[in-house]
């Protein structure tokens, strides 16, 4: 294989691995967006769990006992 030949090889693969690194770099973009995404719609259910949590709890402390 001549020097010109290998070159060119090595431009070919250096030009996918480019490519390839540039998508998957995008992906990890995505996926982060995601993750952060998701994360606040996690955070604002936990709270409003635990606000009707406490409203349940407060409710049910009025009440009378179910025999009554």
């Amino acid at each position: 294989m001549s020097d010109a030949t290998q070159l060119e090889a090595l431009e070919l693969k250096l030009a996918f691995l480019e490519d390839a690194h540039a998508k998957l770099d995008d992906v990890v973009r995505d996926q982060h967006q995601r993750i952060t995404h998701l994360e606040g719609v996690l955070k604002k259910l936990v709270e409003e769990y635990r606000e009707l949590r406490d409203l349940l709890q407060d409710e049910q402390g009025d009440a009378p006992p179910p025999h009554y």
